[in-house]
This record gives structure tokens, C-alpha cells and sequence, in this order.
């Protein structure tokens, strides 16, 4: 491959490839919400069929996608080197992490979310915390041997990711033998799941993957980033009707008052479901930011600003 050829597929093809890929899983989650809610015929028993997916389907298609990332997607010139330093950063950023991931909660649940200033410091937490979600692949320490490289993305991916469906599994087959499933309290903890943790690690992965296929750290940043932007466009909520045949409800979207964030405050009004015109605008303007990201616009930006002075 050319320079030419490898500078265009950098810049344009494998950028597409993410979107193409990021659109694919948030889809299949909205299929696994889907089941999870009843979807078919509103028996709670299409809930095993939910976790079926995330078992069967999308955790494996998740380390495929990884692997081909790694190993397939790019047409290396040499083969990526450790960076220095980044072994500490890794763990300085899973530090973060883990303080955000705790501190959200309790705004949420202590605090009045009826309060400007409540909402205020969950946007900055939650921006926080898709930083060091990203920064976690861009710092990941890759190993300069083929085979020891391999193996610490695979643990990386069975340690960050396995445990959380093991866990809500385990969660929710309690309460199908003692409830049948039907505990509110229990569902918000698979929402919280599978929103908070589960979504954004396969994102990380994604990028993970190309930092020991590449070496690329920003890059590695912006795959993570833009895939965790697009979840959180809601894309999902809004599949979640389409991909079932079934009318975007007109009450609005119910779901995401149980998200920390009150978005509507944006839209003037709060506490208050999104209508399908307000989640168009969100998507919209979420998943122009996610493809400015993952295009590296804002580093062509100021490359050319800075060779301007």
C-alpha cells in the first residue's frame, strides 16, 4: 500500500468502518433492550433471550471486531512500540474512573435533581467520566512482543468486560427464581449496566484494539470517545422503536428520565420526556460531534493553526 493509499484509508475509510461499527452494536443493544423489555409479546420469560444476545452474540462479535481491528484493519509499516509513561497513566485513569463511576450516583440519588446546579455538576462528572473512559485505551500499555501484546488485550478484555455481564446476570436470574423478574429496582441496575459499564468498555475495546494494532494513542482516544458519544446520542432509544416495526411513542421517551442527566432542561422544559423531535435534535448534534472526533478533525485543526504560526 502507497502513502497515499494508507494516508486516505486513515483519514476516511477506517473512520467510516468505526461508524459503520458503532451504529451496528448500539443497534444490537437496542434489540437486546428490546427483548429485555418484553418486546415480542410482553411476557417477561424473552428476558432470558436478552442476555442469550449478550452472551452468544454480542460480547464475542465484540472481541471479533477487536481482533480484526488489531490485526486485520490496519496495514502496518512497523510494528507499534511501548510509549513510556503509559503504564502509569493507564492506572491514574482507571483511579478516575472508578471515583466518577461512584460520585454520579450519589448526585443522582441524594441530591435534588429539580436543582440547576445538580445537573450542572452531573454534565461535568459525566464528561469526565467519557474522558477517562477514552483515556484508559489511549494509555493502554501495549508490550512490544506479538504474542505477550495479544495476550494482555485479551485479559484486558476479559477482565473489563466479562464481570458485568456475569454480574447483572447473576442479579437478574436471582430475581427471576424469587420475584419472576419483575423488580423495578433490578432493571434500573441492568440499565445502569449496560449503559454505564458494558457500552462504554466495548467502545474502550474498540479503541484498545487499535492502539496494539497501531500504536496510536490519540487515535485510540477517539475511537472510544466518538463510540461512547453515539450511545449516548440515545441512538439506541430511537432504533430501539424502529428496528421493531413500532411507532415512535408519542408521549416521548420515557426511558431517559431515569437517566442522570435532564437533558430537557435544553429543550426548555424538565422532568419531562423527550419528544421524538427533541431526541432527533440530541442525535443530531451528539453524532456530529462523534464524527468530528473520529474524523481527527480537531487535530487537523490545530496542526494547521499551529504551522500558521
Amino acid at each position: 500500500m502507497s502513502d497515499d493509499e494508507q494516508n486516505f484509508s486513515d483519514k476516511v475509510i477506517y473512520p467510516l468502518i468505526f461508524l459503520g461499527i458503532f451504529v451496528l452494536l448500539i443497534a444490537i443493544s437496542a434489540e437486546v433492550d428490546w427483548f429485555w423489555n418484553g418486546g415480542l409479546y410482553g411476557t417477561v420469560a424473552f428476558k432470558e433471550l436478552a442476555f442469550v444476545w449478550l452472551f452468544s452474540v454480542l460480547l464475542p462479535l465484540i472481541l471479533i471486531i477487536g481482533w480484526l481491528i488489531m490485526e486485520r484493519f490496519p496495514q502496518r509499516v512497523k510494528e507499534p512500540t511501548p510509549i513510556e509513561g503509559d503504564k502509569k497513566k493507564f492506572i491514574w485513569w482507571i483511579i478516575i474512573l472508578l471515583i466518577i463511576q461512584n460520585t454520579v450516583p450519589v448526585f443522582y440519588i441524594v441530591f435534588d435533581r429539580d436543582l440547576l446546579y445538580v445537573d450542572l455538576v452531573i454534565a461535568v462528572l459525566l464528561i469526565i467520566n467519557f474522558i477517562a473512559f477514552a483515556a484508559i485505551a489511549a494509555f493502554f500499555p501495549i508490550h512490544s512482543e506479538n504474542a505477550k501484546r495479544r495476550k494482555r488485550w485479551l485479559i484486558f478484555f476479559l477482565i473489563g468486560v466479562l464481570p458485568f455481564y456475569v454480574l447483572v446476570g447473576g442479579l437478574i436470574g436471582a430475581s427471576w427464581a424469587t420475584t419472576g423478574g419483575t423488580q423495578e429496582t433490578l432493571k434500573l441496575i441492568y440499565w445502569i449496566m449496560m449503559w454505564g459499564m458494558v457500552m462504554p468498555l466495548s467502545f474502550v475495546f474498540l479503541g484498545v484494539s487499535w492502539k496494539n494494532g497501531r500504536g496510536e494513542s490519540r487515535k485510540a482516544f477517539n475511537i472510544a470517545f466518538a463510540g461512547i458519544l453515539m450511545q449516548y446520542s440515545f441512538l439506541e432509544d430511537f432504533l430501539f422503536y424502529a428496528l421493531n416495526g413500532q411507532p415512535q411513542p408519542p408521549l416521548g421517551y420515557t426511558a431517559l428520565l431515569n437517566f442522570p442527566l435532564d437533558i430537557a432542561r435544553l429543550f426548555g422544559h424538565q422532568t419531562v420526556a423527550l419528544t421524538t423531535v427533541e431526541l432527533l435534535i440530541w442525535m443530531i448534534i451528539m453524532i456530529s460531534i462523534a464524527v468530528v472526533i473520529i474524523f481527527d478533525i480537531p487535530y487537523i485543526v490545530y496542526k494547521k493553526i499551529t504551522k500558521k504560526n
